[in-house]
């Protein structure tokens, strides 16, 4: 069983939330900020110079992280 890792693409949008959702509520809860990031990435990650990289097995995501730019070279790695 071999896992890909894979940048963004928008056809994973709709991973993303899965994703991120099932392991928000989980283990926290989906709160606003979370929110922004699912259903903004590109305005809230992408734009900023952060990227959503998923884990692929077999053609499926069945993983995510964003690495979010918080400048000065710093980022923060987030299970949004």
């Amino acid at each position: 069983m071999e896992i890909e890792i894979e940048k963004w693409k928008d056809k994973f949008a709709k991973d993303f939330i899965r994703l991120s959702v099932e392991w928000l509520e989980k283990y926290v809860r989906v709160e606003p900020a979370d929110e922004a990031l699912l259903y903004h990435p590109h305005k809230t990650i992408l734009d900023s110079g952060g990227m959503v990289f998923f884990a692929r097995r077999n053609g499926e995501n069945i993983g995510t992280v964003a690495m979010i730019n918080m400048g000065d070279g710093v980022y923060e790695l987030a299970i949004p």
